[in-house]
């Protein structure tokens, strides 16, 4: 076998090794604060997580987003998958403000073409009353003169 190959004991033997350190550190982390029931374990926890050596940079409580950046700027691999997809993103994004501008302005049209649209109803309407007047008078006089005539 290779010396590069690491085997199924070795794998399970840095696990155990691995939990048994987180087991040891979680042990240590309630002997300093007083145990799992301590009312100021939150105040403890959080002073913690903010100030830890293990905990990213001091003062800043470390998130989940922070901690999958650093993995991603530690492998050139990711960063190049993590790029690709900001840019997607950032793609995704342009499309909708386009979107967006782009029905803002389908929009203004339409009102505007409403407003066109009433007023030339209106002048239709006021010009259709004014020729109902107007043959109104040219029919009256002839109304009159049968009128006179079946007299």
């Amino acid at each position: 076998m290779p010396e590069y190959e690491i085997t199924e004991e070795q794998l399970e033997a840095e696990e155990a090794q691995e939990t048994q350190t987180m087991q040891q550190r979680i042990q240590v982390f309630y002997r300093q604060s007083g145990g799992p029931g301590n009312p100021a374990i939150k105040k403890v926890l959080d002073r913690h997580l903010r100030y830890g050596a293990d905990h990213g940079v001091s003062g800043h409580m470390e998130t989940v987003e922070d901690a999958f950046r650093d993995v991603v700027r530690g492998d050139k691999s990711l960063m190049t998958l993590y790029q690709l997809y900001m840019r997607r993103q950032a793609d995704k994004e342009e499309k909708e403000e386009q979107r967006k501008d782009d029905l803002a302005e389908l929009s203004e049209k339409v009102g505007r073409m409403e407003v066109e649209l009433s007023e030339k109803v209106g002048r239709l309407e006021g010009e259709l009353r004014s020729l109902r007047e107007l043959l109104a008078q040219v029919l009256q006089p002839s109304a009159e003169l049968k009128k006179e005539a079946g007299k």
